[in-house]
Formats: C-alpha cells, sequence, structure tokens
C-alpha cells in the first residue's frame, strides 16, 4: 500500500508579502504589550485597546443588530464605487465594469511583485501595527496606470458591522507617473453596538509615482461602543500631489498614526484633519510630514470641537532630512471646547536636519463658556444650536471638501455626534 503524500500548496501572492507576514506574526508574539508610559502610547487610550482587543479575541461576538443603517445617499451612475461589508464585497462595481487602465484586485495575489515603498516602512517594534500586518486578511489593491485621467471619482464604502470580531483591512493604491485620481473613502459601523462596538485597524497606503495627483477625501464614522486603530502612510515620487481631507465624526475610541513621506523633488502634500468628539468619546491624531526630497512643500492642519467629557489629541511632527534642501512647511491646530469638561490637547514638533527651508507650526484652543451660551441665547437660540453653530465655523472646511452628494449626510452626522454631549 502506498503511503499517502500531503500536497503543499505555495501560497498566492508576492514572496515579500508573506516575508513581511511571519516577521510580523513573530514581533507580535514576542513584543510585550505597550505601556502608558511609552512615549508612542502616552496619549493614546491604550486599555481600551487591550480591552477591546482581549474581550473580541476571546469568543465570538453576539450577532450585530441594526441601531442606525449606513444611510449613504444614493450616488450618480458616473462614480466608481466599491462597497464591503465585514470585509465581504457587497454590490457595488463589478471588476469587469473597471474602466481601461484601472486595475482593482482582491487577495495577496493582486499586489505588486515587488515591494512598494509605502509599505516597506512598516514599524514591527509597535506591537499593534505588527498584529495588523499578521492578522490582515482582507487585501484590495487599486491601481492606475500612467497617464491614466480618471474623470469619475473612486468611492470605497467599507462597513463592520461588529460580527467580525477584529477587522484589519489592507487597502493599497498605486498610480502610475502621470496618473490622475479622486478617492472618497467611508469607514463605518453601522449598529455595531448591538454586537460591543466593531474593531478596526486598518491600513491605508498609497504610492505616488512621478507627477500623479491625487485627492482624498476621507470619513471615519463610528458607532460610539467601536474601537478604531490606523496607520495610513502616503510615499510622493517628483512632482507628485497629494490633497487629502479627513473627517472623524462619531469617532467612539480611535487611533490615528499617518505618515507621509514627501521623497521625490518638488512633492506637495495638503492634508486636513477635521474631528468632531463628543461624550465618552477619544481621539488621537497623530501626523508626520517628512520632507526628503529637495523643494518640497507641505500643508497640515487639525480642526475640530469636542463637547461632553470627550477628548481629543492631536500630535503634529514636521520632520526634515538633511538632503530636503527648499522644504516649505507648515503644521496648525485649531481646537474648540464645547463644554467645561471638555479636553482637547495640541502637540507640534518640528525635527530639522538642514539650515536650508523653512518651517513653522501654530496652534490655538478656545472654549464656549456660560457667557458665550447666555449671549447666544439671548439672539434666540438654545444652547444646543449655539454649540452647533460654533461647530458649524470649525468644521466649515470639512463641509466644503466634501462630495456634494454627500454634504446632507455628513451635516446630520455631525450634528448627531454632537447631540448627547
Amino acid at each position: 500500500m502506498m503511503d499517502s503524500v500531503m500536497k503543499v500548496e505555495r501560497p498566492l501572492g508576492p514572496a515579500w508579502f508573506w516575508t513581511r507576514r511571519a516577521e510580523a506574526a513573530a514581533a507580535w508574539r514576542s513584543l510585550a504589550w505597550p505601556q502608558a508610559k511609552d512615549a508612542r502610547w502616552r496619549n493614546s487610550p491604550l486599555e481600551a485597546f487591550r480591552q477591546g482587543l482581549e474581550a473580541r479575541t476571546a469568543g465570538a461576538q453576539a450577532e450585530a443588530g441594526s441601531t442606525r443603517a449606513s444611510s449613504l445617499p444614493l450616488l450618480g451612475p458616473g462614480t466608481i464605487h466599491l462597497r464591503f461589508v465585514d470585509g465581504k464585497p457587497s454590490g457595488g462595481l463589478a471588476l469587469a465594469d473597471c474602466p481601461l487602465g484601472l486595475r482593482v484586485g482582491l487577495g495577496s495575489e493582486a499586489l505588486p511583485p515587488r515591494l512598494p515603498p509605502s509599505l516597506d516602512g512598516t514599524d514591527l517594534e509597535d506591537k499593534l501595527q505588527a498584529r495588523l500586518w499578521a492578522e490582515a486578511s482582507d487585501l484590495v489593491t487599486i491601481s492606475l496606470a500612467e497617464d491614466l485621467v480618471l474623470d469619475r471619482p473612486i468611492l470605497v464604502e467599507w462597513i463592520e458591522t461588529g460580527s467580525v470580531a477584529c477587522s484589519s483591512p489592507l487597502l493599497f493604491l498605486s498610480l502610475g507617473d502621470g496618473a490622475r485620481a479622486k478617492l472618497d473613502l467611508l469607514w463605518s459601523s453601522p449598529g455595531a453596538r448591538a454586537a460591543g462596538g466593531a474593531y478596526l485597524s486598518p491600513a491605508l497606503r498609497m504610492d505616488l509615482g512621478a507627477g500623479a495627483r491625487l485627492g482624498i477625501f476621507e470619513l471615519v464614522d463610528l458607532d460610539e461602543a467601536s474601537l478604531f486603530l490606523d496607520y495610513p502612510r502616503a510615499y510622493l515620487g517628483a512632482g507628485a500631489e497629494l490633497e487629502w481631507t479627513r473627517g472623524f465624526i462619531g469617532v467612539g475610541t480611535a487611533t490615528s498614526r499617518l505618515k507621509v513621506d514627501l521623497a521625490g523633488k518638488a512633492s506637495r502634500l495638503g492634508l486636513s484633519t477635521f474631528y468632531a468628539v463628543g461624550k465618552g468619546e477619544h481621539l488621537e491624531a497623530a501626523v508626520v510630514q517628512h520632507h526628503q526630497g529637495e523643494a518640497t512643500w507641505s500643508r497640515s492642519r487639525f480642526e475640530g470641537v469636542v463637547d461632553g467629557d470627550g477628548r481629543a489629541v492631536c500630535r503634529g511632527l514636521i520632520k526634515v532630512d538633511h538632503a530636503a534642501r527648499g522644504t516649505d512647511a507648515y503644521l496648525s491646530s485649531r481646537a474648540m471646547a464645547l463644554s467645561p469638561e471638555a479636553k482637547t490637547v495640541s502637540l507640534p514638533e518640528l525635527a530639522i536636519d538642514t539650515n536650508e527651508l523653512t518651517a513653522s507650526h501654530g496652534s490655538t484652543v478656545g472654549t464656549v463658556g456660560l457667557e458665550d451660551l447666555f449671549y447666544l441665547g439671548t439672539r434666540g437660540l438654545s444652547p444646543a444650536e449655539a454649540k452647533a453653530l460654533v461647530a458649524a465655523g470649525i468644521l466649515g472646511g470639512l463641509l466644503e471638501q466634501t462630495p456634494p452628494e454627500l454634504s446632507s449626510w455628513v451635516e446630520t452626522r455631525i450634528e448627531e455626534a454632537l447631540s448627547h454631549g
């Protein structure tokens, strides 16, 4: 009788991905859980992430309910719509319908054969970032050929219902030299509260070739019981331009650590981070503007409101390498506390290694006191209406950048996020 032979199939996709995944798994197992005294976690809701991760991996979650629908309006036929629910494609674009030169791939086999720069900088000394790579199972690759100019936006809608214990999707976007595109990206967790909240830890990575241009509108709209931890990163080639608007609404508990490498000569970054943090919510948003090439330009701003006993911490770092002569960089932060218990913190930093540059930062924090509410009350406004008016003034930039078909929906979500403050 012949001995049975087990057939071992080779994993699909490039070797670099599986090597990096094995390294990340080893780091996740070996690294100790970070402590609140660690500099990188000092302002993060670290214990919430730990308890949330342990609770969700200890056993299956309850079946998700639905306390709030996705409520996205129907988009026009010109939009390229990719919709995922708990990591699975759900309606939207049939991949065969992609315009010529646009490629959408699912799974590791769709990743490029060589390690892209934006994926090469994963910090495996960060236990939770290592976990993201070790556990990543939902992989989406969007690539544009050289000189492709998309005349319609790409909408990626990622919905977590809470039925999946921990979700760690990897979304990789690659623009060839001279390509131009607009991306609308929505992360949401409608109804996840009935399942104890969602745990969403995505990695958005982008490579822009020479002369490529990308505009992004990104919205994080979470159930207040959900946890969000992400590590977005972008790599800009020579002359590439990235204009990125981010909005955090109903953040639950969230930490976001974004880094942009302005590697190519004369590359440009415009980054705006807006937030509305309500009662019981915590947001830590960190941005690194890393100037590596000559004559690079960046502008980054934080603008937001905090209500109830919410907490928002915004950290920004302008890092300029020795070779990045002619850099022009600015970082600003503007925040408004809508209640005496609300807390907002701004932590700007500069790390400069060259003398031939222009770099600076500015920060303002304001409060809405009882006298302000009384004055607005004499003009016929209730306290809730007065706060909404102040919030609209701070978050007007977010609404200006919101796609027209989503503006009413986003405005409603801002009001809902602050209504329980």
